[in-house]
């Protein structure tokens, strides 16, 4: 049955249906910058009615009013209940976009806040970097993990034989490691996805970001003036890793952050200017 949905004024209209969109007034307030002293506007709003409410005649009267405060200009109104609603994008997470592009398959990497995001964030790299036409033929989220690509020089040298020197196949892992601090033993646990020829060159790798983490960790306590946390001298002190599992996983590439932020950025500032 075709929906019947349509934006209105009228309150013999609005009867007997539901709210299709949550009903807000909005408003502009002026501030002044505190850095720059100019005069800047924000915008602001406050529910009316939520989404899928039943318009009956206290809702309705409710809207009127609401209406000839001049807080609402009109309302969307269908024949369809609509109770539920999607979430906003959440935290950038890790997701594995796969393409078909022509007869090949590609597998890519990448960070997005929802999956829309993936697959806009995917599209748009496999269109910089890759030519024809392609479709999505999967799209699968990873649970919390850390990509580790480092850019690798080109390893040479001489075969024994006189022959040449085969370039060094490097893979993408998903490995579980365990991180034990010496200080007080304390465990964690983090599932990575790192590029590396094998399990020994995956667990450097590992080795070198936790190490870089620390140190960056205990930078930010310091200039928050927390030195004496336990979390800051753990920190400070060894540790031992563990590889408890090590998988290889089939991928092409890993998209830079640098692109999944822009997308969202951009989503912001189209926001902004509507």
């Amino acid at each position: 049955m075709k929906e019947n949905r349509f934006k209105t004024n009228d309150p013999r209209k609005m009867l007997g249906m539901y709210l299709a969109v949550d009903a807000r007034k909005t408003w502009k307030e002026a501030f002044v910058d505190e850095d720059t002293g100019e005069a800047q506007e924000i915008e602001r709003s406050e529910l009316i009615m939520e989404r899928g409410t039943l318009l009956d005649a206290d809702n309705v009267a409710k809207l009127q009013f609401s209406i000839q405060a001049e807080e609402l200009s009109e309302v969307e109104v269908s024949d369809v209940q609509r109770s539920a609603k999607p979430m906003g994008p959440g935290w950038f997470k890790p997701w594995k976009v796969t393409v078909t592009l022509g007869t090949k398959k590609i597998v890519l990497l990448l960070y997005a806040r929802s999956l829309e995001g993936a697959v806009a964030i995917g599209g748009e790299y496999v269109e910089r970097n890759y030519e024809g036409g392609y479709t999505f033929a999967e799209v699968q989220g990873f649970k919390d993990c850390i990509f580790i690509q480092r850019e690798f020089k080109e390893e040479t040298g001489e075969d024994v034989f006189g022959g040449e020197v085969k370039e060094v196949e490097r893979a993408f892992y998903q490995a579980e490691v365990s991180v034990i601090w010496i200080w007080d033993e304390w465990t964690t646990d983090r599932l990575f996805v790192v590029l590396a020829k094998d399990v020994e060159e995956l667990r450097g790798l590992v080795e070198d970001w936790v190490k870089d983490y620390a140190k960056r960790e205990r930078k930010r306590m310091e200039e928050q003036d927390d030195t004496t946390s336990d979390s800051y001298k753990r920190l400070g002190c060894d540790f031992e890793l563990s590889v408890k599992s090590a998988t290889k996983i089939p991928c092409n590439a890993t998209v830079p952050m640098e692109l999944s932020k822009d997308y969202y950025e951009s989503l912001e500032e189209e926001a902004k200017e509507k």
